[in-house]
Order: C-alpha cells, then sequence, then structure tokens
C-alpha cells in the first residue's frame, strides 16, 4: 500500500506586532489558571481564560491574546466568545514563536467528546472583528463558528478572519463520537469576513468507520452568510465537498483555492426546500464567484474501494426545488443570458418578471442575447 500522505507543513510565523494602547493576554500550555494572563511571566493555559479575563476587563480598545508555543493546549471545554467591543480581537502567535501555538480538543487523557473550539457567539447585527491568526487546531468535533441568528436577518455579526491557520484531524473519525459533524469553519447569518491561507487537512467523518459521511465541509456558510472571501486556502481528505453555501449565502467569492481528495465538488450549495420537513423557510444563494481554483479529485470511496475520480466544479443538492416565496437580494445587478438552438431568435416568445416590472423580453434573432437588470431593494423575483 502507498505510504499516507504527509501532513501539511506549517505557514512561516508572521510578524505579529501589538499596539500600546491593546489590551493583552498571554496564553501557554506551560501557564497556569492561577496566573494574571497579563504579562509574558504571568501566562494562563487556556483560552477560555483568557477570554474570562478580557470579558471581566471590558477593555475599550484593540484586544491582542498571544499564544505561545510551548507545548500544546487542552482547553478541557469549547470556547464561547460574546465580548465585542466594535475593535478588532485577535488571537494569534506571541512574537517570536518558531512554530504554531497548538490547541488539542482530545486531551491528555484521550478523545471521545463533540467539542467545538471556538464559537463567536454575536447576532446584535453588527461587526464582532474577531480574527484568528497562524494557529494550529486538531482533534476537534468541529472548529470555529461565527453564529449569527439562523431566523432574524437582523442578527447578523461580520467583519471577522481566520488566516494562515491549520485544520487538522477534524470530525468524529478523530474524537471516537458517533455523531458527524458538519463545519470546520462555520458561518451563520455573518458577513464580510475573510478566510484566507489556511490548510484544512483530514476533516473527516466516518459512519460505522466504513462510508465516508459527507456532511462536513472544511468551510460552511449558512443563513444568509453573504460578501465572504474564501481565498488561497488548502482543502485535503476531506470527506464532504470542501465548500458548502447554503439558504441566502450570496456574492461570496471562492477564488485561488486547491482541492485534493476534496468531497465530489470545489463547491456545492443546497437548501432545505421541503416546505413540510423544514425547520425554516429556505432560498437559494445568488451572484457566487468561483474562479482561478485547482481541483484534483474526490475523496474516495471507501464503501466500494474506488479510486478517487475527477471533481465536479459545482453541484446542487434540493429536495425539490420549491422556490415560492423567496426574494432575490436586494439592489443586485443581473444578466439574463438568452439562447436559440437554431440561431433564428425566439419567433416571438418572450419572458418577464411581472413583480418587478421587467420585460417583457424577447430575442427577435440569433443564437444568444443578453439584458441587465437591477433589483430595487424591498423587491422579490417569485412572486
Amino acid at each position: 500500500a502507498p505510504a499516507p500522505a504527509p501532513a501539511p507543513a506549517a505557514p512561516a510565523p508572521l510578524p505579529v506586532t501589538s499596539s500600546s494602547a491593546s489590551f493583552v493576554v498571554h496564553v501557554s500550555a506551560a501557564g497556569s489558571n492561577d496566573n494574571t494572563g497579563l504579562t509574558a511571566g504571568s501566562k494562563v493555559a487556556t483560552l477560555g481564560r483568557a477570554y474570562e479575563i478580557i470579558k471581566a476587563a471590558k477593555p475599550s480598545g484593540t484586544v491582542d491574546v498571544l499564544v505561545y508555543s510551548e507545548g500544546t493546549i487542552y482547553e478541557g471545554a469549547s470556547v464561547t466568545w460574546r465580548f465585542f467591543n466594535g475593535k478588532d480581537i485577535t488571537i494569534r502567535p506571541a512574537p517570536g514563536q518558531a512554530d504554531l501555538p497548538t490547541f488539542d480538543g482530545c486531551g491528555p487523557t484521550g478523545c471521545g467528546e463533540r467539542r467545538r473550539f471556538v464559537t463567536v457567539a454575536g447576532s446584535s447585527g453588527e461587526n464582532t472583528n474577531i480574527h484568528f491568526r497562524a494557529l494550529r487546531v486538531q482533534n476537534y468535533w468541529e472548529g470555529i463558528s461565527f453564529s449569527g441568528s439562523s431566523t432574524e436577518l437582523d442578527g447578523w455579526n461580520g467583519g471577522n478572519s481566520v488566516k494562515d491557520c491549520v485544520f487538522e484531524k477534524m470530525g468524529n473519525k478523530y474524537i471516537e463520537d458517533n455523531d458527524g459533524a458538519y463545519a470546520t469553519v462555520r458561518l451563520q447569518n455573518s458577513r464580510n469576513n475573510v478566510l484566507t491561507g489556511n490548510r484544512f487537512y483530514k476533516i473527516e467523518n466516518t459512519n460505522g468507520g466504513k462510508v465516508r459521511d459527507p456532511s462536513l465541509h472544511a468551510f460552511y456558510s449558512a443563513h444568509k452568510s453573504s460578501h465572504n472571501l474564501i481565498k488561497g486556502n488548502v482543502f485535503e481528505l476531506n470527506t464532504g465537498d470542501a465548500v458548502r453555501l447554503r439558504d441566502m449565502s450570496n456574492f461570496n467569492t471562492i477564488e485561488g483555492n486547491t482541492f485534493k481528495k476534496a468531497g465530489v465538488a470545489g463547491y456545492s450549495e443546497w437548501y432545505c426546500s421541503d416546505r413540510e420537513k423544514c425547520s425554516k423557510w429556505e432560498c437559494p444563494s445568488w451572484g457566487n464567484v468561483f474562479k482561478a481554483n485547482r481541483l484534483h479529485a474526490t475523496y474516495p470511496n471507501r464503501a466500494t474501494d474506488k479510486e478517487c475520480i475527477s471533481m465536479n466544479v459545482w453541484k446542487l443538492y434540493v429536495d425539490n426545488g420549491n422556490e415560492a416565496g423567496c426574494s432575490l437580494p436586494d439592489g443586485a445587478n443581473y444578466t439574463f443570458v438568452a439562447s436559440d438552438t437554431y440561431g433564428d431568435g425566439w419567433n416571438g416568445a418572450e419572458w418577464s418578471i411581472p413583480s418587478l416590472g421587467l420585460g417583457p423580453f424577447s430575442m427577435p434573432g440569433g443564437s444568444t442575447a443578453e439584458v441587465s437588470f437591477e433589483v430595487p431593494p424591498g423587491d422579490t423575483g417569485w412572486d
């Protein structure tokens, strides 16, 4: 049998500077949660304790959580972050670290607990500005969730970023749990975020230890998560499609990424369209861009022992395609592309959107024609 693929190398350490006005907390596996965390000589041991210190202090300026590569940090519990002050809050390596600081979800006694690394719980309709830089996160059920409201459009968060991180051995395959995970990095009603330069390696669910589980995605953008940038990432050995968009997650850009043995498509879209079974009304996503990406092959099918095969660029999953009641994104520009097989136009046939007052459009002759139009705020295209 061929030798297993080596783990991806860590990105080069980034230069880190902290503003003199920043509130700084120091974290290290060699620290103690009895320390203050406010100096390099008094480091705390976990990100959870650092968060408690920040929440209690309520700093009004920028915040830096400086993490040291002095052993693996075992959090012991998921971190739920609810402190936001409108300024940048950045979790990153302390200056001079030779390796990526590592957070491990298993702990010294082993794995077996469904645990997410960090949940950024902001749903007040404001930027939360939480940034993760050059960290290694491994052996977690799920990674980071930027969690706005899934039901209230105004309950969004945004302005976050994940850059130059490594996510490795994520999903239920690595925590000895039968419940499959869904996302390594999740956006839920979260906008204007940046995900760049990261490596997602061995993002895997299993079903009884035999068959791959396609429900786990390295990046999952759902419930009106729009205008996000997914650029320059490497996705390798992902059981599900590495990038999944869902439910009016519009105008996202997926650019310059590399997909190796990752699901069956470079990215896919889905929305729950069975109105009798869905817990909420969901709609298609619009205006997403997938460009300049490298697609190598699908994830191997362990049920049939098939070798990996060529990957689809895009795949749409829907139950029955019911789009009644859905709205086009406000203020968006669209291009209607008409085509005719015989090259003689539509012979009088027309197309229109009465609810928008657009049309009728036709094609007097030729094989193709285009018409561009803008959807005014508040209008729908499905009435």
